[in-house]
This record gives structure tokens, C-alpha cells and sequence, in this order.
């Protein structure tokens, strides 16, 4: 199974972040898909996300360079925790010796038990589906 990334946000540590702390890249990627999964695209704050990762808000262009660039990374983590999961779908969905109905609802079962143990995945997945009309690849 791959490793899956870290998007569940993290406790905050308060004050200016010391030397030897962690960069700040996966608190920010934790951090935005909250943001985008919530506000959308075009609503979601930059200064809000640096703030709720606990950085600052330039460590975003330090970073990912862009909003849309971040939003890119954050759809790129939600790919990368969402293999393990579409393998299965796969597996469940090419086995021929059970029934449609029983592999369609293994297949429904597994998806609900994940959207339910990532709701950030979920959430972002719904937002920007409900969001055709923001297209953050060209911002």
C-alpha cells in the first residue's frame, strides 16, 4: 500500500516557528485542502491557510510559488492518498466470479468507508465538482 500523505490537519504551535520545526510544506498542503475543500478555489485565503498551517503566509511562494500552483499540490496529495483505494475499486470491479450487484456494492461499501475515514479527500472531491466555473489552472 503507498504511504499516504499527511492532510488531516495539525495542531498549530503558536509564536514564530524555531529553526530546528519541520518546514511547513505539509502543514500547508494539510492546511489548504481544508481551505479549498471549504471556501473553493477563488475563495480560499492565502494569509487563512499560512495562518492555519502555523507559517507564514510568503512560505506558500516559498513553496508552491502560486495559489493555483498550491491548489495543483493539494490535488496531487489527494491523488497520491486515493491509489491505494482505486487499486481496490479495480480488484473488486475486474473479479468475475461474483455478481455485478455484489461487486458494485463491495465497491460502494469500500468508497463510503473511505470518504468517511478521509473527509478532507471527500470534501475536496465534492468542492471542486459543485465548482466548474473556477478553473485554478489557469490563475
Amino acid at each position: 500500500m503507498p504511504t499516504e500523505v499527511a492532510i488531516h490537519p495539525l495542531p498549530s504551535p503558536r509564536g514564530r516557528r524555531q529553526k530546528d520545526m519541520v518546514g511547513g510544506r505539509q502543514e500547508l498542503l494539510a492546511a489548504a485542502i481544508c481551505a479549498f475543500s471549504h471556501d473553493g478555489f477563488e475563495r480560499a485565503d492565502l494569509r487563512g491557510i499560512a495562518s492555519a498551517a502555523g507559517v507564514s503566509q510568503n512560505l506558500i511562494r516559498v513553496h508552491f510559488g502560486s495559489k493555483a500552483q498550491l491548489w495543483k499540490a493539494c490535488l496531487e496529495a489527494i491523488t497520491q492518498s486515493t491509489t491505494g483505494i482505486i487499486a481496490e475499486i479495480s480488484k473488486i470491479a475486474s473479479d468475475g466470479s461474483r455478481s455485478v450487484h455484489d461487486r458494485l456494492c463491495d465497491a460502494i461499501t469500500r468508497i463510503i468507508y473511505f470518504y468517511s475515514d478521509h473527509p478532507y479527500v471527500r470534501d475536496f472531491v465534492v468542492r471542486h465538482a459543485a465548482d466548474r466555473s473556477e478553473n485554478p489552472t489557469e490563475n
